[in-house]
């Protein structure tokens, strides 16, 4: 081997050093790294655990309120439909009749109203002809006009060939 001057020498060795203690310092670096990223996913695994509790948990106490809440709400329906019902009954049997008067004056009023219901049909029904009658008569007039006015028209067209002959 060359021999080497002590400047060089010295700088070969601190370069040999140097790259010794790059190389140390990047292990220690990386070392720490990896611990400090295991203890944090470990407290990251943790709080994902305790959110997955929680949420679960939460999640089953939602369910059984609305479990709560719809046999509530569907017995409400019912009570709501079983009051409904029973209005329709009451009023029913209110003014259904109770004796046989109150039936024969119940039956009068019944005939007296399918009367006056025949009678407003017949009065809309007339009035609706006669509507139609007038439309009509209209009509024919106009027409009976026009076939009129060409007959003079064909009378005086006819006349005034005649004159100039």
């Amino acid at each position: 081997f060359p021999r080497l001057e002590p400047h060089t020498r010295r700088q070969l060795l601190y370069h040999y050093i140097f790259q010794q203690q790059t190389i140390a310092a990047t292990v220690i670096q990386r070392e720490t790294r990896g611990f400090l990223k295991r203890i944090n996913r470990e407290k990251l695994e943790a709080t994902m655990k305790v959110q997955a509790v929680f949420r679960g948990f939460f999640a089953r106490v939602n369910l059984a309120l609305m479990c709560v809440m719809d046999t509530r709400i569907s017995s409400l329906k019912r009570i709501r439909k079983n009051i409904a019902s029973r209005a329709v009954q009451r009023w029913y049997r209110r003014t259904r009749p109770e004796n046989d008067e109150q039936r024969r004056r119940l039956a009068a009023l019944r005939a007296e109203r399918a009367e006056l219901n025949k009678a407003s049909a017949l009065a809309i029904q007339r009035t609706w002809r006669g509507m139609m009658a007038r439309k009509e008569v209209e009509s024919l007039r106009a027409d009976q006009f026009m076939e009129e006015r060409r007959k003079n028209r064909k009378k005086k067209g006819t006349e005034g060939t005649e004159d100039q002959d």
